[in-house]
């Protein structure tokens, strides 16, 4: 019996300093905008995938930029980057928490 109460003890320890350093490390992700950048680099790769292909089926230039535009408004809405990253740390510790990681933007397949 002792032994056990030992162990849960332990248990729960680990558990609460897993669950401090998950959220230490999202505020600091968050707060010093490295999170931010991480994003913002997403979204510019993924504009420049889209602007590779989109250049074969559409010639002319503003047209390119503006369906380009609409893409990038999509993708920063997408990843909540129109919002400031304190209105969006609730929301990623909860998704951390219950390891909801997301779903991929884009699929390949052979």
């Amino acid at each position: 019996m002792g032994a056990g109460r030992v162990l849960a003890g332990r248990g729960a320890t680990l558990f609460g300093v897993l669950v401090a350093v998950l959220l230490i490390l999202v505020v600091t992700l968050g707060a010093t905008g490295v999170s931010d950048r991480l994003l913002n680099a997403q979204v510019n790769e993924n504009l420049r995938e889209q602007r590779q292909s989109l250049a074969q089926t559409i010639r002319d230039p503003d047209q390119l930029e503006k369906v380009l535009q609409e893409k990038k408004q999509e993708l920063i809405q997408f990843y909540g980057l129109d919002r400031p990253w304190y209105e969006r740390l609730p929301d990623a510790i909860r998704r951390v928490f219950t390891l909801d990681l997301g779903s991929a933007r884009t699929l390949r397949t052979i």
